[in-house]
């Protein structure tokens, strides 16, 4: 199974974390729900997905289902997998896990507390910023300092080629969208995440986001550009004990 490698955890020997690709030669959908693979191959293409980074699947813990919302859940013994959009976790041996085929995932890590989340940001999740919602829980839970926070942002719907109507393009300030016709936008949502991270307290140099565009790039997953039957790609980081 082919995957991305953020580099900006590469400090860190204790992180693990990688984003699946679409794959021409096998079925590189890693979708919760299928999505036009059938549950037996998506449950293999998890097991593959898992081995590649060093986990067994049981250590993956995901969201069955992704509702576009703020919902950030803490990971720990008794988690139960239910919806939301967006995972923390601190003890080690958890795979936490988003999915996405144009929409952002963020993978973070806080070397000084051992804390690490994803979260799924598309748009609507974007305009109720998750992302600071992640951050939060992870302040308030285990105390930490934004500052010391490494973030990475995925390949997603690049803003010159991600459109999107009006009641899209007016929720967000207006330097993130380009008009191009009546009622079409082009929208930049990785900056979006981006400047959020910023403004959770995240210094620049610890932030690193992806230039590649879901849409246009043909390793990746696309719901714009595939339809509804598109795959997913499955973004993950883990901490292990070292």
């Amino acid at each position: 199974m082919k995957l991305l490698t953020p580099a900006i955890f590469e400090p860190f020997p204790e992180v693990v974390a990688g984003m699946s690709l679409r794959d021409k030669h096998q079925d590189g959908n890693l979708s919760m729900t299928e999505n036009g693979t059938d549950a037996e191959t998506a449950r293999n293409n998890r097991e593959r997905f898992c081995r590649e980074l060093g986990f067994e699947e049981d250590a993956l813990a995901y969201h069955p289902q992704q509702r576009h919302g703020k919902d950030v859940h803490l990971v720990h013994e008794e988690f139960h997998h239910r919806s939301g959009d967006g995972l923390i976790a601190q003890q080690p041996g958890w795979l936490l896990g988003v999915t996405v085929a144009d929409c952002v995932a963020v993978l973070l890590y806080d070397p000084a507390t051992g804390t690490y989340g994803a979260v799924h940001s598309g748009w609507r999740g974007s305009s109720q910023n998750i992302a600071d919602a992640a951050i939060a829980k992870a302040v308030k839970e285990f105390g930490v300092d934004p500052r010391g926070l490494y973030a990475w942002i995925s390949p997603a719907g690049g803003g010159d080629s991600y459109q999107v109507g009006s009641e899209v393009a007016n929720q967000f300030n207006p330097r993130y969208s380009q008009p191009v016709e009546d009622d079409t936008w082009l929208f930049d949502n990785k900056s979006v995440v981006h400047d959020q991270l910023m403004g959770s307290g995240l210094e620049p140099g610890r932030i690193e986001m992806s230039q590649l565009d879901s849409i246009t790039n043909q390793e990746l997953h696309s719901a714009r550009r595939d339809g509804e039957s598109s795959g997913r790609m499955l973004a993950a980081i883990g901490v292990i004990s070292v």
